[in-house]
C-alpha cells in the first residue's frame, strides 16, 4: 500500500474532490521528483499544511509547495510563501513552488472514477 492509498483509508469521511485534486497534484510532482533523482522525505497531503514534499538531492534539502487548480495553473499566495520561506529557514532547506493544473477528460473508469489531464511544467523558485 503507497503513501497515498494511505492517506485515502485514513479519512473518516470520503475526501471531498478538493483534497483528490490536490493529492492527485502532489503524486504527479511526487513522481516528477523521483525522476529527477530526489531522495523523497516526507510527502503530506494535508491542504493545511506546509510543504507538502521534502526532499533531497546531493545533500540539499528543499521544501515543495504544490497548488493544484481545475482551470490554468495556480498562482502561489504571497502568505504561502511566507511561511514556507520561513519554515525552509529553520531547516537549512530551499524553498519551491510546484503548481498543477488539472482538466477532467469527461470520461470515467471502469471504477467510477473521473479522468484528468493533467499540466505540470515543473518547479520554481517560491
Amino acid at each position: 500500500m503507497g503513501i497515498f492509498d494511505r492517506f485515502f483509508k485514513a479519512q473518516q469521511a470520503k475526501p471531498s474532490s478538493q483534497e483528490k485534486d490536490h493529492a492527485l497534484g502532489v503524486r504527479v510532482v511526487h513522481d516528477a521528483l523521483v525522476k529527477e533523482g530526489y531522495t523523497i522525505e516526507a510527502v503530506n497531503t494535508d491542504l493545511e499544511k506546509l510543504p507538502q514534499i521534502v526532499a533531497s538531492i546531493q545533500g540539499r534539502l528543499t521544501f515543495f509547495v504544490v497548488r493544484v487548480a481545475r482551470g490554468p495553473l495556480p498562482d502561489l499566495p504571497a502568505e504561502t510563501k511566507r511561511a514556507c520561506e520561513a519554515q525552509a529557514v529553520n531547516f537549512g532547506a530551499t524553498c519551491m513552488f510546484a503548481p498543477v493544473a488539472i482538466m477532467s477528460t469527461g470520461e470515467r473508469n471502469a471504477d467510477g472514477e473521473e479522468g484528468f489531464f493533467v499540466n505540470y511544467r515543473g518547479y520554481q523558485n517560491a
